[in-house]
This record gives structure tokens, C-alpha cells and sequence, in this order.
């Protein structure tokens, strides 16, 4: 894409404002096709699996797609150049495409699926709503009150991923698993009952212990934790959102100059003819009363 191609809002503009370096890492995936957005509802409510062009009818679990390709096409390139980042080596990151496809089969169409319960207990992985159902992945919090609905779906995702494989095998039972979350801050510990581990499916637990570097803290903007801050400035970003679980629209229809005029008239019309006929009413019935009865 062009040097001078728009992009959608990002927080990585927040943080090339603070600082004077033209080396500033950032990574931002966007739908710009050459000058201009093609989603045009990109990261909004409005931004449901229609707009991926994708058949969502004959979308199967473990299925490859051209979407899903694509994506495999993007991620594995990222994850080399994070790698090369962080640690300075060159490795190849190869990525099955079964787990993309059943990625996109959980998110887009069905996330009661069988990988969302790998990640996640029973009772738990059975209420997920579908992600066009519920807020955005990242979304305004009323934290640490509250939790949008698809915060436990990406934890739950990344902690299975990057969790520690050993602990498939310890077959720990849940008191246990909970007790190691007390004793150790550093890791997150999280008790998965009724599905067994995917890389273990040839054996049967009744559970098994996820652990995991996955942590999560609270996205506060700075504009609200500033003593005194002005919110009229733009520096950091300060607005709100609001969510309704119904859509409706109201029209009101303002009617020209001259509708009003002929209405009017229209209106006087029928009341000066009312105003008459009543009058003859009137002055007909106190003839007929007047005059002597022929009996």
C-alpha cells in the first residue's frame, strides 16, 4: 500500500505521538486496498462475517477456505518478524492450517465447537453467545466490575496456545490445579473439566490444568487517570460507547411551505362548511318546533 493510504484508528498513533523516533515498531492490519478502505465498517458493529465474502452456510469445522489461507499467509510472516524482534534470530514459523480453519469455523459460525471446549470447561463453553451476538473483542469495560463477553473467549484461546504442554500429562484434579493458582503469581491456572487435551485425545482425563503467561490488566486511558485533565484536548483519547440489543428507526416526515399552507386551508374549509351546516340544522330544527301540529 501507498505511503499516503489511510488507516483505521490504531493506539500504536498514540504512542509515535510521544516520541521522536522514526523506528517505532508497529504492526497495524488493515483493509486498505491501494487509496481507500474496502471495509468500510472495519472493527465496528456493523463489521459481521458479510463483509469477508465468505459463504457462511457451507462453512464446515476444519475445513481450508481461501480466508483461511489468507490468514495463514499473514500470520506466519508476523510471527517470524516478532520472533526476529524480540529474541534477534530468523526462524521459520510454520502454522497447521487445521487450527485457522477451526479458528474461523468457531468464531464466524459455531463457537460451540469442539475446539472452544478444548479450551474451556463444559458448563462454561456452552454458554459462549456468537461473536456477531456480543460486544467486540476489545470493547469498553466497567472493570474490575465487569467483563465483556468475549473476554473469556480470548483468554481461554490464548492460554490453551501458549500454555505449558507438560501439564497435559499430570492429570491434576481441579483442588489441586487451584491451589497451585494460589501458591505461584506468575502463571495463570486454569482447571479445563469434561473435554479432554487435544494433543492427548488417545487418553481419557476427567480434566486437566492449563497453565499459562497469559495475564490481563486493565486499558485505561490516561485521560482519566490525569488529575485535572481537560478532556476538550486530543492527546489521549477519551470517549465513550454505548450498545443497544435492539436496532430501530424513527422517521418523521417535516412537510414542505406549501403542504402546510393547503392543509390549512383545507382545514378551514371544513370548518366553516361544519360551522354552516349546523347553522341550517339549527335554524331548521327551531322552524319545525315552532310550527303547530296538525292534530
Amino acid at each position: 500500500m501507498t505511503s499516503d493510504s489511510p488507516l483505521p484508528p490504531a493506539s500504536s498513533q498514540i504512542f509515535l505521538r510521544q516520541t521522536s523516533s522514526s523506528s517505532f515498531p508497529a504492526y497495524i492490519l488493515t483493509s486498505a486496498n491501494e487509496s481507500q478502505l474496502s471495509n468500510h465498517y472495519y472493527h465496528s458493529f456493523f463489521d459481521d462475517p458479510s463483509t469477508l465474502s465468505i459463504n457462511i452456510s457451507s462453512l464446515e469445522y476444519d475445513s481450508t477456505t481461501n480466508f483461511s489461507q489468507w490468514i495463514k499467509h499473514i500470520v506466519e510472516p508476523f510471527g517470524q518478524t516478532l520472533i526476529e524482534s524480540f529474541f534477534g534470530i530468523k526462524k521459520n514459523v510454520t502454522i497447521k492450517q487445521e487450527i485457522i480453519n477451526n479458528l474461523v469455523y468457531c468464531i464466524l459460525k459455531n463457537i460451540n465447537c469442539p475446539l472452544i471446549h478444548n479450551v474451556t470447561n463444559q458448563s462454561t463453553g456452552n454458554t459462549f453467545d456468537s461473536l456477531n451476538e456480543t460486544s467486540l473483542l476489545f470493547s469498553i469495560n466497567t472493570y474490575p466490575t465487569s467483563t465483556t463477553p468475549t473476554f473469556p473467549f480470548v483468554q481461554n484461546i490464548l492460554s490453551y496456545f501458549l500454555r505449558d504442554r507438560k501439564y497435559d500429562t499430570y492429570n491434576l484434579t481441579e483442588t489441586t490445579c487451584k491451589g497451585r493458582a494460589n501458591n505461584d503469581s506468575l502463571h495463570s491456572y486454569t482447571y479445563v473439566g469434561g473435554y479432554p487435551p487435544s494433543i492427548m485425545s488417545e487418553q481419557s482425563f476427567n480434566g486437566y490444568c492449563v497453565r499459562s503467561y497469559v495475564r490481563s490488566m486493565s486499558s485505561v486511558s490516561p485521560a482519566f487517570t490525569i488529575d485535572n485533565y481537560d478532556l476538550s484536548k486530543t492527546t489521549y483519547p477519551a470517549w465513550t460507547e454505548s450498545r443497544w440489543t435492539t436496532i430501530s428507526l424513527r422517521l418523521f416526515v417535516i412537510p414542505t411551505r406549501r403542504h402546510e399552507i393547503i392543509t390549512l386551508v383545507i382545514g378551514i374549509l371544513l370548518l366553516s362548511i361544519s360551522f354552516i351546516i349546523c347553522l341550517l340544522l339549527r335554524c331548521y330544527t327551531n322552524i319545525s318546533l315552532l310550527q303547530p301540529s296538525s292534530s
